[in-house]
C-alpha cells in the first residue's frame, strides 16, 4: 500500500472514532440532522417556534439541538415530548403548566437552570442526570417524596415550596446549596439540614417545626423565614451575626434577647407572636422595616435610642405614647408608619418630628385621638407633605 493510500486509511480511521466518542460522551451541538420531529403538544410546538423564529416549515432534529434557552410559561402546556433532541439546552422555563411527565428531560446534561413551578409533578426521578443543575425550581407541585435528589448535583438554589413533602433527609447531601425553600410542607423536623452550612436563605415557613437548632450550623445565613412554625425559642439564632432579613409571624415567641447581638438586621417581622419588650432591639441601627404588630407590647420608649426606623408597623399592640417617635431625627425616605387599633392620644411627638415629610404615611386608624391631635398636629403634618389616613 502506497504512503498516500494509508494516510487516507489513518484519516478516516481516526474520524470514525471521533464520531463514536461524541456518541459516547453525549457531545451536543447542532448535529445537521434535517430529521423531522413530531411535537405532539401543538402549545409546545408554538413555544419552539417562537424560539427558533421560525413560523413555518418542519421542525428537524438540527434546530431543537441548536436550542440552548426555552421559556414556556403559562401556554397551557400537557407534554414536553420533542424536547428530548435540545441537547444544548442550558435553560428552560415551564412554570404554570399542566406538566405530569419529565422523561424528554431525562437526557439533557446540559441543563443548569430548570422552572418547572406550578405544574402536576409528583414524581421528578427523570431528572436525575441532570448534575450540572445549578437552580431547580419545582414549586406546587404534588410532590411528596424527594428520594431522587443526587448528591452529585451541583444545584446552588432548590425551591421545593407548595408540595407535601414529609422527610427531608435526601437533601443531606447538598452542601453547596446556597438558596433553599421549603415553606408549606408537611415536615416537622429540619435536622437533616444541619450539614447545609453554606446556606445563605432558608425558607422553612408553613411547617409545624418547634425546634429549629438546625440553624445554629448555618453561619453564613442572611435571610431566615420562620413564620407559621410553632417555635417559641429564638435561641438558635444567637450566633448568626450575618443575618439581615428574619421573619417569625404567627409564632409563640415571647423574648427577643437572643436577638441582641443581630444589629445588622435590616428587616425583622414579628407580627402576631407573644412579645412584651422591644429593649433586646435598642441598638438595631440598621433595620429598615420592623414589624411587631399584635403582640403584647405597651412600650415603645427602646426604639428612641435608634438613630432610624424608616418603616414601624405596630397596629394592634395597645400602645398609649409614641413620644419615642419624637427622637428618630434621622427618619427619611418614604417612610410608613402603621398605629393603627392601639390607645393613641397625643401626636405632637409625630408632629415634632422634622424627619417626617412628604412622600410619609401614617395609619392611625381606630385610635382614642385628642381634639388637639386631630385639629391641630395633623393638620401640620398635612401641610409638610405626609399622608395621614384615620
Amino acid at each position: 500500500m502506497c504512503w498516500k493510500s494509508l494516510a487516507i486509511v489513518i484519516l478516516i480511521s481516526l474520524f470514525s472514532v471521533g464520531c463514536n466518542r461524541d456518541r459516547v460522551s453525549g457531545v451536543t451541538g447542532p448535529s445537521g440532522d434535517q430529521t423531522p420531529v413530531n411535537i405532539p403538544d401543538s402549545n409546545l410546538e408554538g413555544v419552539i417556534r417562537e424560539t427558533l423564529m421560525k413560523p413555518t416549515g418542519p421542525i428537524v432534529v438540527a434546530d431543537l439541538e441548536s436550542i440552548t434557552r426555552i421559556t414556556g410559561r403559562n401556554r397551557q402546556l400537557d407534554t414536553l415530548s420533542g424536547m428530548e433532541y435540545m441537547r444544548s439546552l442550558r435553560k428552560a422555563d415551564f412554570g404554570e403548566n399542566n406538566i405530569v411527565d419529565l422523561s424528554p428531560l431525562s437526557g439533557l446534561t446540559s441543563l443548569d437552570t430548570l422552572v418547572l413551578d406550578q405544574n402536576i409533578i409528583s414524581d421528578f426521578s427523570p431528572l436525575g442526570n441532570l448534575l450540572s443543575l445549578k437552580q431547580l425550581i419545582l414549586s406546587s407541585n404534588q410532590i411528596t417524596a424527594i428520594n431522587d435528589i443526587d448528591a452529585d448535583y451541583s444545584l446552588r438554589d432548590l425551591q421545593l415550596d407548595g408540595n407535601a413533602i414529609s422527610d427531608l433527609s435526601p437533601l443531606t447531601g447538598l452542601t453547596a446549596l446556597l438558596s433553599l425553600r421549603l415553606n408549606d410542607n408537611e415536615f416537622t423536623s429540619i435536622q437533616p439540614l444541619s450539614q447545609l452550612s453554606q446556606l445563605q436563605m432558608l425558607d422553612i415557613s408553613d411547617n409545624e417545626v418547634e425546634n429549629f437548632g438546625s440553624v445554629a450550623t448555618m453561619p453564613n445565613l442572611t435571610e431566615l423565614y420562620i413564620s407559621r412554625t410553632t417555635t417559641t425559642d429564638l435561641q438558635p439564632l444567637i450566633g448568626l451575626r450575618s443575618l439581615q432579613i428574619l421573619w417569625a409571624s404567627s409564632n409563640h415567641i415571647a423574648s427577643l434577647e437572643p436577638l441582641r447581638q443581630l444589629n445588622g438586621l435590616q428587616s425583622l417581622i414579628l407580627y402576631d407572636n407573644e412579645i412584651t419588650s422591644l429593649e433586646p432591639l435598642s441598638q438595631f441601627n440598621q433595620l429598615l422595616l420592623l414589624d411587631i404588630s399584635q403582640n403584647n407590647i405597651t412600650d415603645l420608649t427602646p426604639l428612641a435610642q435608634m438613630t432610624t426606623i424608616p418603616n414601624l408597623w405596630a397596629d394592634n399592640i395597645q400602645i398609649v405614647s409614641i413620644s419615642a417617635l419624637s427622637s428618630l431625627s434621622s427618619l427619611s425616605g418614604e417612610l410608613a408608619l402603621l398605629l393603627s387599633n392601639n390607645a393613641i392620644v397625643d401626636l405632637r411627638p409625630l408632629a415634632e418630628n422634622a424627619g417626617l415629610a412628604g412622600g410619609d404615611w401614617i395609619y392611625l386608624y381606630n385610635n382614642l385621638l385628642s381634639d388637639s391631635s386631630l385639629y391641630y398636629y395633623i393638620p401640620r403634618l398635612l401641610l409638610r407633605g405626609v399622608t395621614v389616613w384615620r
